[in-house]
């Protein structure tokens, strides 16, 4: 399908699929008229693609999910529109520069008011400290710091924070489960009801690099 356009009239059973259609691809497409499946509410600024719909399916579906996705084929829109579709108050852990590409996305596709973000990442004590407290203070709908942050302002961020829905950017990073980082992420995340994973290597070969991610 061309655009989202297209496929809701075919959800809502405008068009009709050719008889020629190979069997498995209208299995899958059915899926799509499957009440299961969540309905897909009007976007903001921006249009997801067909793959990027199915995901928002899963994660709308389901409180707890993984979005293996090849890199570059847009997951961090897929649990922005997830997050602006749910209303709840999110936390993002993820590497330094996947919390720079989060800002530049809720800007680019969601900007304010539809979302609002506050970074918690810094060199020192002092600005790490100052950040969190306007993050608090903002009560932003994201708020996002890195992995070497959390470290640090675990505790803090436990106590003080508000939110309902975590994310783990690039979570092949939190494949060790006795790893410290794996055991702060999961103690933060048992706050959570919503719990999402980004990758596009969630393993390199050993089937138990999946373990501590699916805690």
């Amino acid at each position: 399908y061309e655009d989202i356009h297209q496929l809701e009239s075919f959800k809502q059973g405008h068009l009709v699929l050719p008889s020629t259609l190979d069997e498995e691809l209208k299995s899958l497409i059915l899926r799509y008229q499957d009440p299961l499946y969540p309905a897909i509410p009007p976007l903001g600024p921006s249009t997801l693609l067909p793959h990027q719909i199915d995901a928002c399916r899963l994660t709308l579906k389901n409180p707890r999910a993984g979005v293996y996705m090849d890199c570059r084929t847009g997951k961090t829109i897929v649990l922005l529109y997830t997050i602006y579709t749910r209303k709840e108050k999110t936390l993002v852990i993820g590497p330094k520069i996947a919390c720079d590409n989060w800002i530049k996305e809720v800007n680019t596709h969601f900007p304010s008011p539809l979302l609002t973000i506050s970074s918690i990442y810094g060199e020192t004590k002092k600005k790490r400290d100052t950040l969190l407290n306007q993050a608090i203070e903002n009560q932003s709908d994201i708020t996002i710091t890195s992995f070497e942050n959390l470290r640090i302002l675990q505790e803090e961020i436990n106590k003080r924070l508000s939110y309902n829905c975590l994310v783990v950017d690039e979570a092949h990073r939190v494949k060790s489960y006795n790893a410290a980082r794996t055991k702060a992420i999961l103690k933060i995340g048992s706050k959570a009801r919503y719990r999402y994973l980004l990758s596009g290597t969630p393993t390199v070969g050993d089937p138990t690099d999946i373990y501590a991610q699916m805690q």
